[in-house]
This record gives C-alpha cells, structure tokens and sequence, in this order.
C-alpha cells in the first residue's frame, strides 16, 4: 500500500486469472512475482514476438504450475474470464523509441491489449517537433484503429476486472484511460518505480551503513517512500 491509500489496490491475488502483456525484463520480474502469489489461480502471458511469451511461461513452470502463453488474441477472446491485466510491455509509453539505422517511432498512443503498428521513420533528419507531425499523420489510421479494437474488446471485460500498468509516464496510459472509462479500478506504473528505487536504496544498498550511523534504516526506508510518493 502506497501512502495516502486507504488500502491495497487488490486484496489478494489467490485464485485470480492474470493476463499479463510482455515477455521482456519488466515481463519477466511481474511473471514470477504475480506465479508466486496465484495459488490455484492462473497466469496467461502474451507478448508479440510468441517465442518469448512460451519461453517465459516455461520457466515460470518449473517453479509454479500456473502459467501458460497465449497469443494476443487468444489472450483478448479471454478477458471475459480474466481478474486482472498487467502491462510489463512498452506500449503505451511516452517519448520516442529509438531503433537502429537512426529511426525512431512512438508507442504512446497504443492500447498493448491489440496489435499496434505505428510509422517508424528517419528521425536524424528531423528535429522532434517535426518528426512528432508527420509521424502522427502517418500513424493516424494505425492509431484509430488500434484504439477502437482495445475499446470493443474492454467491453467483454467483467465489472470488478483490475487493469495495471506499468508504464509511469505519461501517467495514464491509453490502457488505464480506456479501461476507466469502462468502469474499472486502474493503477500506474509510479508505485512501483517508488518502491523498486527506496527498496534499492535504502535496504540493499546504504542499510549498513545507515545502522552504523545509529540510524533505523526501517523508518528511514518509509520516509523515502512517502517523499518519492509526494514528490513524483
């Protein structure tokens, strides 16, 4: 629980059926932390390049027995049946995406739950403001399109179904855009930025020497927390 909540964004993960979108880094430590907490529950991981979802789902096997990969859209055919989504993708991300021989593109304006497709152009030959038009102009029906396709299937999503994302910026995604505006509880990548870095910083990087300086590296560890939390 972050501070100024009244409690926990999801009571207990015992049971639940996740769907978590991405394979990568961030994938792969939401794969494993979400496996350990299911209990009878289940994990369906989906990614776009297949391979790496049914990588992931068989190393997450060999310690739990919850996980299994699907693809997109067999993982949209499935919300209806799903508690929670968590996003450990980049989709939905602000800013550019440099990509090798100098091109660039843009993820932002994409839902992860459908397929996205944005322009991918030259951008050493552009300043950003320039590169940020046309890129918009010849994404526009790839945006339009992916949008309207993560709206229809949010309709099949239950009442109570929780979306996270762990995306921080912008600060609502078009996931958790979407998904609130479709009745359902949302939260952002922030918290876990917030706890990730005092976690670090306080319990496995100074905690020593914080003790030695007669100093509770507990009580230090809650202050970090609610000042990053304030400040961010």
């Amino acid at each position: 629980t972050m501070p100024r909540q009244a409690g926990p964004f999801i009571e207990t993960l015992s049971g639940m059926s996740v769907l978590l979108l991405g394979a990568g880094g961030a994938g792969r430590a939401c794969a494993f932390a979400l496996a350990s907490r299911l209990g009878d529950g289940r994990l369906l991981i989906t990614n776009r390049t297949a391979d790496r979802a049914l990588e992931l789902a068989a190393d997450v096997r060999r310690l739990y027995p919850v996980a299994a990969a699907v693809s997109q859209e067999e993982g949209v055919a499935m919300l209806g049946e799903i508690d929670l989504v968590v996003n450990a993708s980049s989709v939905g991300q602000s800013g550019l995406r440099r990509l090798p021989n100098g091109r660039a593109t843009c993820l932002e304006p994409f839902s992860p739950l459908v397929a996205a497709d944005p322009a991918v152009l030259d951008a050493e030959q552009l300043d950003e403001p320039a590169f940020y038009r046309r890129w918009s102009e010849e994404s526009l029906a790839a945006i339009e399109a992916n949008q309207a396709a993560a709206a229809r299937a949010l309709a099949s999503c239950r009442p109570a179904t929780a979306f996270v994302d762990a995306v921080y910026s912008p600060d609502e995604t078009v996931l958790l855009r979407q998904a609130r505006l479709h009745g359902h509880r949302t939260r952002n990548g922030k918290g876990m930025l917030v706890m990730q870095a005092a976690e670090s910083f306080i319990k496995r990087m100074t905690r020593p020497h914080l003790i030695e300086a007669g100093y509770d590296p507990d009580a230090l560890y809650d202050r970090v927390v609610s000042t990053m939390e304030a400040a961010f």
